[in-house]
């Protein structure tokens, strides 16, 4: 992929999804949320985010990469997927799966907050994501 359009290309994605991510911030902020509740809603938004980035993956691909944990965490995502088909219900559990697996990790260890906001910001980064996909902000700078 060239550089430039790779450049673009996040610029774009990050221009999408940075203000939603702020938005939901300061909603946060101004309501009375439970710190964890905002710490899963974030972890699910943010995990669904990393994947998703335009060259991530050819980055984690790098031999640099190759002990790292977000290579580690891409392996157990692709293999997640490998057993789902290319589209439907079923690849969307999947995506949501290893989020939610690791905030249920951090809720037996905190003991606070509620993990059906991890989901909730997985699907809402999803949905975003696919709004922006089916309505192409610019057909030629956004492409997943």
């Amino acid at each position: 992929m060239e550089t430039n359009t790779l450049k673009n290309q996040l610029w774009l994605f990050y221009a999408v999804n940075f203000p939603a991510l702020f938005f939901f911030l300061f909603i946060f902020l101004v309501t009375t949320v439970d710190t964890f509740t905002a710490v899963y809603f974030f972890t699910g938004y943010v995990w669904m985010m990393t994947f998703a980035t335009p060259g991530m993956r050819a980055k984690v691909d790098d031999s640099r990469y190759r002990f790292s944990f977000l290579r580690f965490l891409f392996n157990i995502y692709d293999f997640l997927l490998s057993f789902c088909p290319s589209s439907g219900p079923r690849l969307m559990a999947a995506k949501f799966l290893l989020p939610l697996f690791f905030c249920l990790v951090i809720r037996f260890l905190s003991h606070g907050g509620s993990i059906v906001y991890c989901l909730l910001g997985s699907i809402i980064f999803e949905l975003l994501n696919s709004f922006v996909r089916e309505y192409r902000l610019s057909k030629t700078l956004y492409k997943p």
